[in-house]
Protein backbone atom coordinates (compact mmCIF):
# COMPACT_ATOMS: atom_id res chain seq x y z
CA UNK A 1 0.00 0.00 0.00
CA UNK A 2 1.37 3.41 -1.02
CA UNK A 3 1.27 6.23 1.51
CA UNK A 4 1.44 9.92 0.61
CA UNK A 5 4.57 11.57 1.97
CA UNK A 6 4.26 13.98 4.87
CA UNK A 7 4.76 17.31 3.11
CA UNK A 8 5.53 19.20 6.30
CA UNK A 9 8.40 16.78 6.97
CA UNK A 10 9.62 17.12 3.39
CA UNK A 11 9.40 20.91 3.64
CA UNK A 12 11.64 20.79 6.73
CA UNK A 13 14.07 18.44 4.98
CA UNK A 14 14.18 20.76 1.96
CA UNK A 15 15.19 23.67 4.15
CA UNK A 16 17.82 21.71 6.06
CA UNK A 17 19.39 20.33 2.89
CA UNK A 18 19.40 23.75 1.21
CA UNK A 19 21.22 25.29 4.18
CA UNK A 20 23.82 22.52 4.07
CA UNK A 21 24.47 22.93 0.35
CA UNK A 22 24.62 26.71 0.29
CA UNK A 23 26.79 26.83 3.40
CA UNK A 24 29.19 24.53 1.53
CA UNK A 25 29.10 26.76 -1.56
CA UNK A 26 29.67 29.85 0.56
CA UNK A 27 32.51 28.53 2.72
CA UNK A 28 34.35 25.83 0.78
CA UNK A 29 33.33 25.51 -2.87
CA UNK A 30 36.91 24.55 -3.76
CA UNK A 31 37.35 22.01 -0.96
CA UNK A 32 37.37 19.17 -3.49
CA UNK A 33 40.45 19.50 -5.67
CA UNK A 34 41.81 17.63 -8.68
CA UNK A 35 44.58 16.24 -6.46
CA UNK A 36 42.10 14.99 -3.86
CA UNK A 37 39.89 13.46 -6.52
CA UNK A 38 42.81 11.70 -8.21
CA UNK A 39 44.11 10.32 -4.89
CA UNK A 40 40.98 8.23 -4.30
CA UNK A 41 40.86 4.85 -6.02
CA UNK A 42 37.38 3.34 -6.31
CA UNK A 43 38.20 0.63 -8.83
CA UNK A 44 35.44 1.92 -11.08
CA UNK A 45 32.78 1.17 -8.45
CA UNK A 46 31.70 4.82 -8.30
CA UNK A 47 30.94 7.39 -10.95
CA UNK A 48 32.59 10.79 -10.61
CA UNK A 49 29.36 12.43 -9.37
CA UNK A 50 28.92 9.66 -6.78
CA UNK A 51 32.45 10.18 -5.50
CA UNK A 52 31.89 13.94 -5.50
CA UNK A 53 28.76 13.43 -3.36
CA UNK A 54 30.69 11.31 -0.84
CA UNK A 55 33.42 13.93 -0.56
CA UNK A 56 30.87 16.72 -0.16
CA UNK A 57 29.21 14.75 2.63
CA UNK A 58 32.58 14.33 4.35
CA UNK A 59 33.29 18.07 4.22
CA UNK A 60 29.75 18.80 5.43
CA UNK A 61 30.27 16.50 8.42
CA UNK A 62 27.40 14.16 7.54
CA UNK A 63 27.09 10.67 9.03
CA UNK A 64 25.04 8.62 6.57
CA UNK A 65 25.56 5.41 8.55
CA UNK A 66 23.99 6.52 11.83
CA UNK A 67 22.00 9.72 11.24
CA UNK A 68 18.54 9.11 9.75
CA UNK A 69 18.18 12.62 8.35
CA UNK A 70 21.57 12.35 6.67
CA UNK A 71 20.45 9.04 5.20
CA UNK A 72 17.46 10.83 3.66
CA UNK A 73 19.81 13.43 2.19
CA UNK A 74 22.04 10.69 0.78
CA UNK A 75 19.14 8.74 -0.70
CA UNK A 76 16.65 11.41 -1.82
CA UNK A 77 18.72 14.54 -2.55
CA UNK A 78 22.37 13.98 -3.40
CA UNK A 79 21.81 11.70 -6.44
CA UNK A 80 19.67 14.46 -8.00
CA UNK A 81 21.88 17.33 -6.86
CA UNK A 82 25.39 16.78 -8.24
CA UNK A 83 26.27 16.84 -11.95
CA UNK A 84 29.59 16.59 -13.75
CA UNK A 85 29.48 19.03 -16.66
CA UNK A 86 31.30 18.67 -19.96
CA UNK A 87 33.31 21.81 -20.69
CA UNK A 88 33.43 21.00 -24.41
CA UNK A 89 29.64 21.13 -24.69
CA UNK A 90 29.55 24.64 -23.22
CA UNK A 91 32.42 25.79 -25.40
CA UNK A 92 30.19 24.99 -28.40
CA UNK A 93 27.51 27.38 -27.17
CA UNK A 94 26.89 30.06 -29.83
CA UNK A 95 27.42 32.94 -27.41
CA UNK A 96 30.75 31.53 -26.19
CA UNK A 97 31.90 30.87 -29.75
CA UNK A 98 30.80 34.13 -31.36
CA UNK A 99 30.90 36.85 -28.69
CA UNK A 100 34.44 37.83 -27.72
CA UNK A 101 34.67 39.51 -24.33
CA UNK A 102 38.02 41.20 -23.83
CA UNK A 103 39.11 43.41 -20.96
CA UNK A 104 36.94 46.53 -21.26
CA UNK A 105 36.17 49.29 -18.75
CA UNK A 106 33.43 51.88 -18.60
CA UNK A 107 33.18 53.88 -15.40
CA UNK A 108 33.08 51.40 -12.50
CA UNK A 109 32.06 48.52 -14.79
CA UNK A 110 34.58 46.08 -16.26
CA UNK A 111 34.30 43.19 -18.72
CA UNK A 112 36.63 40.31 -17.87
CA UNK A 113 36.97 36.52 -17.78
CA UNK A 114 36.27 34.62 -14.56
CA UNK A 115 36.80 30.91 -14.06
CA UNK A 116 35.97 27.79 -12.10
CA UNK A 117 38.74 25.59 -10.77
CA UNK A 118 38.63 21.85 -11.50
CA UNK A 119 36.06 20.22 -9.15
CA UNK A 120 34.90 23.56 -7.79
CA UNK A 121 31.20 23.33 -6.86
CA UNK A 122 28.72 25.86 -8.19
CA UNK A 123 25.00 26.23 -8.84
CA UNK A 124 24.38 25.00 -12.38
CA UNK A 125 20.63 25.32 -12.92
CA UNK A 126 17.28 26.31 -11.47
CA UNK A 127 15.97 24.38 -8.47
CA UNK A 128 14.57 20.92 -9.26
CA UNK A 129 11.12 20.20 -7.80
CA UNK A 130 10.23 16.51 -7.60
CA UNK A 131 6.77 14.91 -7.57
CA UNK A 132 7.15 14.50 -3.79
CA UNK A 133 7.77 18.25 -3.45
CA UNK A 134 11.45 17.78 -2.71
CA UNK A 135 13.35 20.92 -3.66
CA UNK A 136 16.74 19.85 -4.95
CA UNK A 137 19.54 22.37 -5.57
CA UNK A 138 21.44 21.74 -8.79
CA UNK A 139 25.21 21.68 -8.26
CA UNK A 140 27.75 21.21 -11.01
CA UNK A 141 31.49 20.76 -11.38
CA UNK A 142 34.03 20.50 -14.20
CA UNK A 143 37.07 18.23 -14.19
CA UNK A 144 39.15 20.96 -15.84
CA UNK A 145 39.47 24.75 -15.50
CA UNK A 146 36.55 26.55 -17.11
CA UNK A 147 36.45 30.26 -18.02
CA UNK A 148 33.35 32.36 -18.59
CA UNK A 149 32.72 36.02 -19.45
CA UNK A 150 31.69 38.30 -16.61
CA UNK A 151 31.08 41.91 -15.73
CA UNK A 152 32.46 43.28 -12.47
CA UNK A 153 31.30 46.42 -10.71
CA UNK A 154 33.87 47.91 -8.34
CA UNK A 155 35.73 44.59 -8.40
CA UNK A 156 32.64 42.49 -7.58
CA UNK A 157 31.11 40.06 -10.06
CA UNK A 158 27.75 41.51 -11.06
CA UNK A 159 26.81 39.61 -14.23
CA UNK A 160 28.23 36.51 -15.88
CA UNK A 161 27.44 33.97 -18.58
CA UNK A 162 27.88 30.84 -16.48
CA UNK A 163 26.54 27.34 -17.09
CA UNK A 164 23.73 28.22 -14.67
CA UNK A 165 22.64 31.05 -16.99
CA UNK A 166 22.79 28.82 -20.05
CA UNK A 167 20.86 25.95 -18.47
CA UNK A 168 18.25 28.03 -16.68
CA UNK A 169 17.44 29.95 -19.89
CA UNK A 170 17.58 26.98 -22.26
CA UNK A 171 13.89 26.04 -22.08
CA UNK A 172 12.52 29.54 -22.58
CA UNK A 173 14.97 30.28 -25.41
CA UNK A 174 13.79 27.12 -27.14
CA UNK A 175 10.18 28.23 -26.66
CA UNK A 176 10.09 31.91 -27.63
CA UNK A 177 8.95 33.08 -31.06
CA UNK A 178 7.41 36.11 -32.72
CA UNK A 179 7.79 39.40 -30.89
CA UNK A 180 9.74 39.03 -27.66
CA UNK A 181 10.42 41.41 -24.79
CA UNK A 182 12.95 40.75 -22.04
CA UNK A 183 13.40 42.70 -18.83
CA UNK A 184 17.02 42.95 -17.71
CA UNK A 185 19.89 43.20 -20.20
CA UNK A 186 22.79 41.63 -18.34
CA UNK A 187 25.46 40.70 -20.89
CA UNK A 188 22.89 40.16 -23.61
CA UNK A 189 22.86 36.37 -23.53
CA UNK A 190 19.09 35.98 -23.82
CA UNK A 191 18.83 38.71 -26.47
CA UNK A 192 21.59 37.09 -28.51
CA UNK A 193 20.26 33.55 -28.36
CA UNK A 194 16.67 34.61 -29.05
CA UNK A 195 17.67 36.85 -31.96
CA UNK A 196 19.48 33.88 -33.54
CA UNK A 197 16.17 32.07 -34.00
CA UNK A 198 14.36 32.37 -37.33
CA UNK A 199 11.05 32.11 -35.46
CA UNK A 200 11.82 35.30 -33.50
CA UNK A 201 10.89 38.51 -35.33
CA UNK A 202 12.46 40.94 -32.87
CA UNK A 203 13.67 41.27 -29.30
CA UNK A 204 12.99 44.33 -27.16
CA UNK A 205 15.26 44.66 -24.13
CA UNK A 206 14.15 46.87 -21.24
CA UNK A 207 16.99 48.07 -19.01
CA UNK A 208 17.38 51.00 -16.62
CA UNK A 209 21.15 51.12 -16.12
CA UNK A 210 22.74 53.47 -18.64
CA UNK A 211 26.25 52.11 -18.07
CA UNK A 212 25.13 48.54 -18.74
CA UNK A 213 23.46 49.69 -21.96
CA UNK A 214 26.61 51.53 -23.04
CA UNK A 215 28.77 48.47 -22.37
CA UNK A 216 26.36 46.29 -24.32
CA UNK A 217 26.16 48.69 -27.28
CA UNK A 218 29.93 49.14 -27.35
CA UNK A 219 31.17 45.58 -26.81
CA UNK A 220 28.43 43.01 -27.34
CA UNK A 221 25.77 44.18 -29.81
CA UNK A 222 28.22 44.84 -32.70
CA UNK A 223 29.07 41.12 -32.57
CA UNK A 224 25.46 39.96 -32.97
CA UNK A 225 24.63 38.13 -36.19
CA UNK A 226 21.21 39.85 -36.24
CA UNK A 227 21.62 43.19 -34.45
CA UNK A 228 18.73 44.65 -36.45
CA UNK A 229 16.38 42.40 -34.49
CA UNK A 230 17.37 43.91 -31.14
CA UNK A 231 16.07 47.16 -29.62
CA UNK A 232 17.20 48.34 -26.19
CA UNK A 233 14.79 50.61 -24.31
CA UNK A 234 16.07 52.57 -21.31
CA UNK A 235 13.05 52.53 -19.02
CA UNK A 236 11.89 51.24 -15.67
CA UNK A 237 10.64 47.68 -16.14
CA UNK A 238 7.38 48.15 -14.25
CA UNK A 239 6.63 51.41 -15.98
CA UNK A 240 7.13 49.66 -19.32
CA UNK A 241 4.93 46.73 -18.25
CA UNK A 242 2.07 48.93 -17.12
CA UNK A 243 2.19 51.75 -19.68
CA UNK A 244 3.80 50.65 -22.94
CA UNK A 245 3.68 46.87 -23.10
CA UNK A 246 -0.12 46.46 -23.27
CA UNK A 247 -0.08 48.23 -26.66
CA UNK A 248 2.87 46.35 -28.19
CA UNK A 249 1.45 42.90 -28.86
CA UNK A 250 4.39 40.87 -27.60
CA UNK A 251 4.11 37.11 -27.95
CA UNK A 252 6.55 36.36 -25.14
CA UNK A 253 7.99 38.17 -22.14
CA UNK A 254 11.05 36.93 -20.27
CA UNK A 255 11.70 38.58 -16.90
CA UNK A 256 15.21 38.50 -15.45
CA UNK A 257 15.44 41.40 -12.99
CA UNK A 258 17.05 39.66 -10.02
CA UNK A 259 20.16 37.88 -8.84
CA UNK A 260 18.43 35.28 -6.65
CA UNK A 261 15.43 34.77 -4.36
CA UNK A 262 16.78 37.25 -1.82
CA UNK A 263 16.14 40.20 -4.12
CA UNK A 264 13.87 38.45 -6.59
CA UNK A 265 10.71 37.35 -4.80
CA UNK A 266 9.27 40.82 -4.32
CA UNK A 267 10.06 41.73 -7.94
CA UNK A 268 8.57 38.45 -9.17
CA UNK A 269 5.32 38.99 -7.25
CA UNK A 270 5.12 42.58 -8.42
CA UNK A 271 5.51 41.45 -12.04
CA UNK A 272 2.94 38.66 -11.72
CA UNK A 273 0.35 41.23 -10.65
CA UNK A 274 0.88 43.06 -13.96
CA UNK A 275 0.50 40.03 -16.24
CA UNK A 276 -3.21 40.71 -16.74
CA UNK A 277 -2.41 43.96 -18.56
CA UNK A 278 -0.91 41.94 -21.44
CA UNK A 279 -3.09 38.80 -21.60
CA UNK A 280 -1.92 37.93 -25.13
CA UNK A 281 1.67 37.54 -23.89
CA UNK A 282 3.22 34.32 -22.61
CA UNK A 283 5.18 35.24 -19.47
CA UNK A 284 8.32 33.38 -18.46
CA UNK A 285 10.60 33.98 -15.46
CA UNK A 286 14.26 33.30 -14.81
CA UNK A 287 14.83 30.67 -12.03
CA UNK A 288 11.11 30.64 -11.24
CA UNK A 289 11.40 27.47 -9.13
CA UNK A 290 13.84 29.24 -6.82
CA UNK A 291 11.44 32.16 -6.46
CA UNK A 292 8.45 29.89 -5.87
CA UNK A 293 10.47 28.05 -3.22
CA UNK A 294 10.91 31.32 -1.34
CA UNK A 295 7.20 32.06 -1.81
CA UNK A 296 6.36 28.56 -0.52
CA UNK A 297 8.50 29.14 2.57
CA UNK A 298 6.64 32.37 3.34
CA UNK A 299 3.29 30.70 2.76
CA UNK A 300 4.10 27.72 4.98
CA UNK A 301 4.50 30.05 7.93
CA UNK A 302 0.79 30.89 7.63
CA UNK A 303 -0.68 27.45 6.91
CA UNK A 304 -3.00 26.13 9.68
CA UNK A 305 -1.34 23.25 11.50
CA UNK A 306 -4.48 21.12 11.22
CA UNK A 307 -4.63 21.38 7.41
CA UNK A 308 -4.67 17.85 6.02
CA UNK A 309 -1.83 16.53 3.87
CA UNK A 310 -3.71 16.49 0.54
CA UNK A 311 -4.96 20.06 0.93
CA UNK A 312 -1.48 21.18 1.94
CA UNK A 313 -0.01 19.65 -1.23
CA UNK A 314 -2.57 21.47 -3.37
CA UNK A 315 -1.90 24.80 -1.70
CA UNK A 316 1.91 24.66 -1.88
CA UNK A 317 2.10 23.35 -5.46
CA UNK A 318 3.78 25.59 -8.01
CA UNK A 319 0.53 25.79 -9.94
CA UNK A 320 -1.41 27.17 -6.98
CA UNK A 321 1.41 29.49 -5.90
CA UNK A 322 1.41 31.03 -9.39
CA UNK A 323 -2.34 31.61 -9.13
CA UNK A 324 -1.89 33.25 -5.74
CA UNK A 325 0.85 35.45 -7.13
CA UNK A 326 -1.39 36.57 -9.99
CA UNK A 327 -4.09 37.60 -7.54
CA UNK A 328 -1.67 39.41 -5.25
CA UNK A 329 -2.30 37.23 -2.19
Amino acid sequence: MMFAPDYRTIFDQNNRFAWLVFDYLDKMPQAITAELFASIETGGALTNPQLFCILMQEFMGLDVEKNQLHQVFDREYFPLTVHQLDANIYKQNDYYKNIAIGAQKLGNWEFCLSHYEPYEAFVCNDLLLTAEMREVPQIGFFSEPFSYPAVHQNGREWMAIKPSEIESMREVIDEVKGRVVTFGLGMGYFAYMASQKAEVENVTVVETDEQVIKLFNKVVLPQFANPQKVTVVKMDAFQFMSQRMPHCGFNYAFVDLWHDAADGLELYLRTKRLEHLSPQTQWRYWVENVLLSAYRWNYMQKVPKDLNNDDLLMQISNQNLRKMALSGK
